[in-house]
């Protein structure tokens, strides 16, 4: 009787266990986006039967289990005040309910925001118990972690334990990146040479076991040793250190080099560019083939780009006659070593612009006026097809020139000139306007008399 009722039993208890819903052992708070892990000296701190959040832009744990945590007693709670007083390290806190801050020895400590009931509980800040009791305290906001720092952990130096590789062979230029295991309070990492400067440092850090790992990259400029230190909130330890060690490829590299552009015409201009590894110092040129000259024959000032090289750039051309021509670039570093190459332009022959041949289209007294008064200043205006460069005028007592510096473009493209003239006293003015083109060749002329009344 007694097995059949042990078997009916254990039958239940099964059957429980598996019609029971999934969610019926997820951890409390699961499925929340509020909810805030909370570690402590490397260790998820268990609210048992509720959690931390957020509200508000601030972490809030249940004020019951955050004492005992922190503290390692349970607070005494007066329902008349509605407030919780506890004791640590030989001080007496108590927080109300209804303020925000904390009794510090019965000195008020305020806070920028106060408690909050949820779910029947009473929430406090957590960043206000961290500050009272001295805790250390960070927030992860990509994983929602609130990582605290004991007092004691805080006290105690921070330390590099591994750093992985420990030696990188590398091309000058090249970024090498190093994994840095240090201790739980650790709260930065840095890389120096051995001059002390600082050459990599970062702050962002992930779980490993109880420890942090910390990842830092940078470009070491010579080869030797690297110090990786550890600090916590009181500074680096400079007592105890990581090395890492770097060695620098010695051979020189002369990646590319090319004119833009690589076509030109006689008579033109190119732009040179250089890519080098980072530890080239100079660059020589010097014209091989062809009769162009250069800007520069040496460069000591490049730059470094994204991708681990040197540019050399500034450098120009200047062609001469048509052909191929071809400039040496010898590129140097500050052991001696060098790295050859070259450039190749393509000049092509400079064609003669064609002659043209533009006229004068008319000529007019700028009122239209066709009889002119005596020893009266007269505008007249000139209208000529383009490549006009000057005009020549001449007349009765009166020569002069105008240059292309002189006209107006019209909406139609013409040439509008003006010439500025005190007519003679006499019966009549001959005008000639003559119209030369750019190679000074004379292409039209343009003749005309006016009648002057001559009063006595």
């Amino acid at each position: 009787m007694r097995k059949k009722r042990f078997l009916a039993v254990l039958l239940a208890a099964v059957m429980v266990a598996v019609l029971a819903p999934t969610g019926a052992f997820a951890a409390p708070g699961d499925g929340d986006p509020t909810k805030v892990t909370v570690i402590l000296d490397g260790s998820v701190v268990d609210f048992e039967d509720t959690y931390a959040r957020a509200i508000s832009d601030r972490t809030y744990v249940p004020i019951t289990r955050i004492i005992q945590i922190l503290t390692g007693e349970v607070p005494e709670w007066s329902n008349a005040e509605r407030s919780a007083t506890f004791q640590f390290n030989g001080k007496t806190y108590k927080v109300y309910e209804a303020q925000s801050g904390i009794y510090i020895n019965g000195v008020f400590s305020p806070f920028e925001v106060g408690p909050v009931i949820r779910d029947n509980r009473l929430m406090i800040p957590l960043r206000m118990m961290s500050d009272a009791l001295g805790f250390g305290i960070e927030w992860e906001n990509e994983t929602r972690i609130v990582r605290m720092t004991s007092p004691q952990h805080l006290d105690a130096a921070a330390a590099v334990i591994t750093v992985s590789p420990r030696a990188f062979d590398i091309n000058p230029g090249e970024t090498i990146t190093a994994l840095a295991t240090a201790t739980a309070n650790t709260t930065e990492v840095k890389i120096t040479d051995l001059a002390g400067n600082t050459v990599a440092s970062t702050k962002s850090s992930t779980a490993n076991g109880g420890n942090r790992q910390f990842s830092l990259s940078f470009k070491p400029a010579v080869a030797g040793k690297y110090h990786v230190y550890a600090a916590n909130v009181n500074g680096f330890n400079t007592d105890t250190y990581y090395d890492i060690t770097v060695t620098l490829e010695s051979a020189i590299h002369l990646f590319d080099a090319y004119a833009s552009p690589a076509t030109i015409n006689a008579g033109g201009k190119t732009n040179l560019y250089v890519e080098t590894s980072t530890d080239v110092t100079s660059i020589t040129y010097s014209v091989s083939s062809g009769k162009g000259s250069l800007k520069n024959t040496s460069q000591t000032s490049g730059y470094s780009d994204s991708h681990g090289k040197r540019i050399w750039s500034g450098n120009v051309y200047y062609a001469d006659s048509d052909g191929t021509d071809r400039i040496n670039v010898t590129a140097r570093n500050n052991t001696g070593a060098t790295a050859s190459g070259s450039i190749s332009v393509k000049v092509l022959k400079q064609e003669p612009a064609p002659e043209v041949n533009p006229q004068i289209q008319n000529c007019h007294e700028r009122d239209g006026r066709e009889i002119l008064d005596p020893d009266t200043t007269t505008v007249f205006t000139i209208i000529t097809d383009p490549g006009v460069a000057n005009l020549e005028y001449s007349g009765n007592y009166v020569k002069g020139s105008l240059n292309e510096l002189s006209f107006n473009v019209n909406p139609d493209g013409s040439l509008g000139w003006q010439i500025d003239l005190t007519t003679p006293n006499a019966s009549a003015m001959k005008l000639t306007i003559k119209a030369y083109n750019n190679s000074g060749k004379l292409c039209s002329t343009w003749e005309h008399y006016f009648p002057i009344i001559v009063t006595n």
